[in-house]
Parts: C-alpha cells; structure tokens; sequence
C-alpha cells in the first residue's frame, strides 16, 4: 500500500518509454540495465519535487503531485536527467510524459478517480521527450518556468469535450516540435457542401460502416453519379471515428503517377526530408496513426495509385481508404461500391425532387417535362445539376431536346499491378504462418473483442481444457512482438489491442465453431465482471467505461443469448444513468429491445430502464407507454432477481413526475412491507419512498426513510446512488432548519461525486454552498458558485424542478441587490469561466465550514 498520497485536487504524472519493444530487442539482456538507470534517474526527481510514485509496471511510471508547479517541474527535470544520461548501447531513450490536474482522494493505497484515467490519455498523445499538459494543470501553475506553449485544442479519450494541450519545456532542452498523437478538434480538410444532397441516406450509412482501419473502400459509377459528393458526406458523418482525422485528396489535377505520393502528403501535412522517396516519408508520418484518407477521381491514374494505397495497406495498418473511380484499383482485399444513378420514373423520384432544389421552381409546376429529362440525363447528379443552372433560360422540355443524345459515360481497364504489391490479405497470412499453434489460438479467440482488454479478460476468452488460462498472458506478450498486439499503458494498468486489420483477417479464416465459443466466454466474463448482478461501485463505473465498446458488441451479436445480451444491455443503460448521458442510455436500450423482443425478465428490467431514462429528462408520455408494458409483461414472466423491484420503482417515479406523491409513497411503502429479495431493491425502494414524502411535506417522514435508504445503498456497495441520496438527505436537513447536518451529507455527495465525475451531482452542491455563502454575507461567491452550476446543468441538458428554480432566482435577485449590476455581472463571469476544481474546491471549503458550525458552537 502507498502512503502519503495526495489527497483533494492532485495533478498526476505518467511515464512511458517510446519505442521500449524495438529497444529490448536491440539490447537484449542489457535492457534490463537500461530500466534500472532510468527508474533511478526518474526516482530521484520524484523525491525532489515531492512526488509520490503509485505505481510502476515495466518502463511507465504513475506519480501523484499535491502542486501542479511541483509536477511540472518534475517532469522537466525528470527529462533533463534522461537527456544528459548515457544509456547501454549508446542510443538514446526518449520518455514521453503526460499531466493532468483533477480531483480524487485516495482508496486503499490507489485512486479510482476519472482524473486518473484522463491523465493516461494525455501521455498516449505525447511523443517520446515531450511533455504534454491540460489546462487544468497550466491554471494552478504562476511560476515563469517552466515554458508552456499551447499546441491546440485536441479530442483526447475519456475527455467528453476537446481539451487543450501544452507543450511544456525549458532552455536547456532539445524541444520536440510534434504534433501530439492526438485528433485535433476539427480534424478534417472537408469542404461543407452549401447545398443539400437528395437523398443517398441508405448509402452513406453503408459507406460509414464500411470504412473501418485497414481496409480500402472503392466508390464506383459513371462521371456524375455524384461519388465526390457523396465522399464528402461520409468523411463528415465519420470524422469522430478516426483519432486523427478524415483528410480528401483531389487527384484529378495530377497528371503523372510519381506525384501522387506527394498529393497525399500534402493533404495529411506529412512532413518530408529532401532527399527523401516521398513514400517512404508518407509511410513513416502515417505508421502509428488512425486517419481516413479519401482519394477522389483515381480512374486516370489507377496504376500508380493502386501502388500507393497497398504500401498504406501494408505499413499503416491504423489507415482507412475511401476512393472514388470509374473503374475498381484492382487490389486484392478492395471492397468495392456501385453507387446509381438517381432513380427517374416519376414525378415523386430523387432525380425530380434534386431538379425542383436546384432550380427553383413552383411546388405546384408542371413536372412531367422535368421527368423526362432527369430520364435523359440517366438520372446523374451532376447533369441534373447543371441542367437546373440552365432552367431559367430554357424549359425542361427544350433541355431534354438539347441532350437527348444523354452523358457518355467513359470507362477504363482495371490496372494490372504484381500481386506482391496490391496483396494485404497475403501479407497477414504471411505473419501469421510464423506463429506457433498456441500463438495463433489466442490470437483467433482474442480476435472477438472489439476493443481493448486486459489479462484477466484475455485469460477467460482465450483459455479452456485445451489451452490453460495461465499460458494465454506470455502468449498475449508474444503476440505484442509479433506486432499483431498493441499495448497501452492506462492508470498505471496495461491494456492490449489487436490490431483492426489482424481482427478482420483473424475472424475471416477462423473456424465458426472456435470463434463462437470465444465469443460465449466473452459473454460469461463480461456478465461476471459488469453484469447486473455486480455492485454498482465506483470500481465498476470506471470498469464500464473503460469495457464499454465489448460490452456493445456482445449486446448486439446475434449470437448472444438474449439473456445475456438484455442483462448486459440494461449495464450500458445503468452507466449512462450514473453519468447523466440520458439520451444516449434511452437509444442503446431502446435498440437492444428492438433487436430482441422475446418475452422475459429481463426484457422488463430493460423496459423499466428505458422509462426511468425518459423520466429523467421530463418525457411523461413516452415513460407511461413502457412503464404500462412492463407491468404486463412483468404480470406473465415475473421480474429478473436482481432488479426485483423494477417495476414498483418506475411505477412510483412515473407517480411522482405525474404530481401525485401519495401514491409513489404508497407503492413504495407495500412494496417494502413484501420485502426485497435484495439490498440494491429495498434500496431504490426507500428512495422512492423518501423522495414521495418529501415532494408530499412529510419530512420527518422523509428523513427516516433516506436513512433506511443509506443503509440500504451502503450495504449493496451502490457507491453511483449514494451522491444523489446524500444530496437528497441535504434538502431535506435544510427545510428542517438543520443547515449543518445539510452541510455534512451534501459535503459526502460532492466527495462521491468528483471521485466518479459526477457533474450534476457538483452542480448540486454548488447550489447549495451557494445559498449559505448568501447567508454568510459573501454574495460574490454566492452567484460565482451558483453560476458555475448554471453551466453545467446547461450542457447536461437539465433543468430543474420548480421550487428549485425558484431558489435560484430568488438567490440570484439577492446578491444583485447587494453587488450592484456591475459587481454582478463580474461575479456570474468569474463563475462561469473559473476552472471547475478551483470551484468544486471553493464549495467543499464552504460546506466543510458549515458542517463544523455546530462542534465550534458546542466547544
């Protein structure tokens, strides 16, 4: 166990060796060497700058700083000592490191804090001798030095928002100028059509999921068919997907193939060496990242583009190709899409209704002309187009005689390119027939999880009778030498990939029958490890997210049990409960209920789920339909155990939000003279009930049920309800003229809260820090605090309930009374801006201050 970790607002620095698998190789038993002199070196500024190591696995290291100044001077120094060392072999070691400032207390000699993961994400976009740091960092930090310089604003893993990122350095330093391994926030070269595109929303949807990292996506069709536009369109929709981007090259100026290269450099903003092939440079800027490429009009160029794209295909197996042709590239693996024409047979048909948007014309003219002539233009896109440029010199009826002879649609012959060079199928295939048996088992097994995993997880998936559980980890290392695994390293833990190219080949050749149970052990370790069953702790929220995308697809596999599937379903839909992400909870369970409809117990924990969402944001209406289908369905097939009292939940909450709180109150209290069969129902069941008496003006009524309701969450490890019920408890103190009593359970809200990031739950408790700052005579701090909670619930989507926003507004009119208009407004914008620890800190010292109230009067 660690001790003296920092506890409250700490900035957390990680460590991580760049290029530590090519330097083990090259140095052999003189790594380990290697590893001693850097943890030394790296130990001794930790200790300096009052750094506490977490943790160290293999070359990373995870520390804890209580100043921000103290962590970025560590970092700097730590790579002044790594610069001026001489290393085993004389080659020099390149560390990257990652800061991130955030709150989180300690738990066992570990933190589980969300800050912790998102510090890991910022090390994964530093290069090798790079320091990169948030903005939460840099506004804790007044020191001169070191140097800080903002790079941009980035879209970084576990941030829900963009975040800046600085790169940080000295004097002394050798400054690496690149990039961070981030997206930037508008990562694209996209050109936004202005006009609207008719139609094509089955292709588009097609072409986003076609577009996946290490495939090349051929749009096909006649001159005009529109495959540029529709490109475009698809580069739009995706550019989320792709860490570093969606880039368009326009090859139709390119008149030799030697160039084509160089467009695509340009276009990406590779930077090469003089002297340097052009490929080679391209290659090596596009090796590690996730991109999508789209190549627009490569028919009169085929050859030499196909080349291209197979060397990308071959070395950057994290980039997709998206092309546009009249013709295939001809490469083996190439999928290939024809894109029609519009269709033309009425006056109801795309072809018609694109002609009326680009020409103007009346709703009510006559279309018959109109139809025949998008026929005669073989409903092409940009004839069609150009056609409605010209409606206001010529009637449809004369165009279609000037074209009546249509477009000619020009063709080429596929290309004939050596088959070593257009072959990614035959590559894989030639790494893996240099596996061993048991290499290439696991590989097969671990190639059912759709995204990252540990070993643990890598154990139960790939091991069984045949191949131990206890061999799969060394084999899993051996996969990472073969380049077909990748590791990262997050929150001190290392997780494993496989590759998006490795998977589709893997699964492609696999036999059915191996995969299939691969995929049941995924199911069983997924249900065990995040199932309805486990407690909903803090542990488990970060385990969600971190699971999230394996989750997803064993729901969604119709291979899976619907048992299965719905109980992890309702787990996705429970997590984005706990995190107020509602919407996105209401269409991942209305989805799986789409998809598997069959009558069972946990179709109506499902359906009870998807109501409680819909009552969260306001949607009465929808929330009675599914509540009413539930309560039938639950009357023939009964309720799943571990969510007993789902049923009586939503039912009592669907009460309450209908303005009848006597009786939710009384569901709740037959509900709990039945009895639970578990803790996690007498819990949600209490809540119920507490919630009722109050919304009623019963509050001794609803003291004592939120106690029972503590005991019961307590009990049933349900850290995510514990913030919202503490909360709860405060309001309820506060109508009883109990401030400091409010003060201790909104202060255990906030605590909770901030561990698992928890906006709302701040927000709350800004809320009401704010209200005692009013009373203490601090009306500054009052609108700073209650302006803070404004924005968030603002980009959460929440509003409150009536009597709250009364509150709210009678404390804002207050404080304007007391500041003055100007002195006002200089308070809500201070609010509104500060950074968000600063002010989460600000109402723990406030509430921390009023729980205290009543032992300083005592004593």
């Amino acid at each position: 166990m660690v001790k003296g970790l920092p506890s409250g607002t700490v900035t957390f620095l990680f460590t991580d060796i760049e290029g530590s698998t090519r330097i083990l190789r090259d140095l052999g038993d003189r790594y380990d060497d290697l590893l001693d002199q850097h943890h030394r070196l790296l130990r001794e500024v930790w200790v300096r700058h009052r750094g506490v190591e977490v943790l160290t696995e293999g070359d990373a290291f995870f520390v804890a700083f209580a100043s921000a100044t103290d962590a970025l001077a560590a970092a700097v120094d730590g790579q002044r000592a790594l610069a001026g060392a001489v290393w085993p072999g004389d080659q020099p070691v390149h560390v990257r490191m990652g800061l991130h400032t955030g709150y989180a207390r300690p738990v066992d000699g570990d933190y589980r804090a969300l800050a912790v993961h998102q510090a890991a994400r910022v090390v994964d976009a530093a290069n090798g001798g790079q320091v990169l740091a948030t903005a939460e960092v840099i506004a804790l930090h007044a020191d001169p030095e070191p140097t800080v310089e903002l790079l941009g604003r980035f879209r970084v893993r576990d941030f829900d928002e963009p975040i800046a990122l600085y790169r940080v350095s000295a004097p002394d330093l050798v400054t690496d100028l690149r990039q961070p391994r981030a997206r930037p926030a508008d990562s694209h070269n996209l050109v936004r059509p202005t006009t609207s595109m008719v139609n094509r929303v089955a292709e588009q949807a097609e072409l986003a999921e076609s577009t996946r990292p290490g495939t090349v996506v051929t749009v096909l069709g006649p001159g005009g068919a529109g495959k540029t536009r529709l490109s475009v369109e698809v580069g739009l929709a995706v550019v989320d997907r792709w860490p570093d981007g969606v880039w368009f090259v326009d090859l139709a100026p390119l008149t030799s193939g030697e160039v084509v290269p160089m467009a695509i450099a340009d276009a990406v903003t590779a930077r090469s060496v003089p002297g340097n092939d052009a490929e080679a440079d391209l290659i090596a800027h596009l090796a590690e990242r996730s991109m999508l490429i789209v190549l627009d009009n490569c028919e009169h160029l085929i050859e030499p583009i196909a080349r291209t794209v197979n060397e990308l295909l071959r070395h950057c197996p994290r980039v997709g190709l998206l092309a546009t042709s009249r013709v295939p590239l001809g490469l083996i693996g190439e999928t290939t899409y024809r894109l029609d024409p519009l269709g033309a047979n009425d006056i109801g048909s795309d072809a018609v209704r694109l002609f009326v948007e680009r020409s103007g014309l009346a709703v009510d003219a006559d279309l018959t002309d109109v139809v025949g002539l998008c026929r005669a233009v073989d409903g092409l896109p940009l004839a069609i187009e150009l056609a409605a440029t010209r409606s206001h010199l010529l009637t449809a009826a004369e165009l279609t005689e000037r074209l009546s002879g249509g477009v000619s649609v020009v063709s080429t012959r596929d290309p004939t390119v050596p088959e070593r060079q257009r072959s990614l199928d035959r590559l894989l295939d030639w790494s893996l027939d240099l596996l061993g048996p048991d290499e290439l088992c696991v590989l097969r097994r671990l190639a059912v999880l759709a995204d990252g995993f540990d070993v643990v997880l890598a154990e139960a998936v790939a091991g069984d009778e045949l191949l131990p559980a206890a061999r799969v980890p060394e084999l899993v290392w051996s996969l990472i030498d073969w380049s077909l695994v990748v590791r990262e390293v997050a929150s001190g833990s290392s997780r494993y990939t496989l590759l998006s190219t490795v998977r589709a080949h893997v699964l492609e050749g696999a036999a059915g029958e191996e995969v299939a149970a691969a995929r049941r052990r995924l199911a069983d370790a997924l249900m065990e490890r995040l199932g309805p069953v486990r407690a909903l702790s803090r542990r488990w929220v970060t385990e969600m997210g971190i699971d999230m995308e394996n989750v997803r697809a064993v729901v969604h596999h119709p291979d899976t049990a619907d048992t299965a599937a719905r109980s992890l379903a309702w787990s996705i839909g429970q997590y984005h409960d706990v995190v107020s992400s509602y919407r996105s909870g209401i269409a991942e369970v209305a989805r799986c209920v789409e998809q598997r409809p069959h009558p069972g117990p946990d179709l109506v924990a499902l359906l009870t789920l998807q109501a409680d969402l819909h009552l969260r944001l306001g949607e009465v209406t929808a929330a009675t339909d599914l509540v009413h289908r539930a309560a039938a369905l639950a009357d023939e097939v009964g309720v799943p155990p571990w969510n007993d009292m789902c049923v009586v939940r939503s039912m009592g909450e669907l009460a309450l939000r209908s303005g009848d709180p006597e009786t939710a109150a009384r569901l709740g209290e037959d509900a709990l003279r039945a009895g639970s069969s578990t803790s996690r129902g007498e819990a949600r069941v209490w809540n119920l009930v507490a919630i009722a008496r109050n919304t009623s003006g019963d509050l001794a009524a609803a003291s004592d049920a939120l106690d029972h309701c503590l005991h019961a969450e307590e009990a049933a490890g349900l850290d995510t309800f514990l913030a919202s019920t503490h909360g709860n408890y405060a309001e309820v103190l506060l109508a009883l003229d109990d401030p400091e009593g409010a003060a201790r359970h909104q202060l255990a809200a906030l605590d909770l809260a901030r561990s698992m990031g928890l906006a709302i739950i701040v927000a709350y408790s800004h809320m009401i820090a704010a209200r005692f700052a009013l009373e203490d005579g601090a009306a500054d701090d009052a609108v700073k605090l209650q302006s803070a909670a404004d924005v968030i619930l603002i980009r959460e989507g929440v509003s409150l309930y009536p009597g709250d926003e009364e509150l709210r507004l009678s404390l804002l009119d207050a404080a304007r009374d007391s500041l003055g208009e100007a002195g006002f407004e200089q308070s809500r914008a201070e609010g509104q801006t500060a950074p968000a620890d600063r002010l989460a800190d600000q109402t723990e010292a406030m509430l921390q201050r009023r729980a205290a109230a009543s032992s300083n009067q005592g004593g």
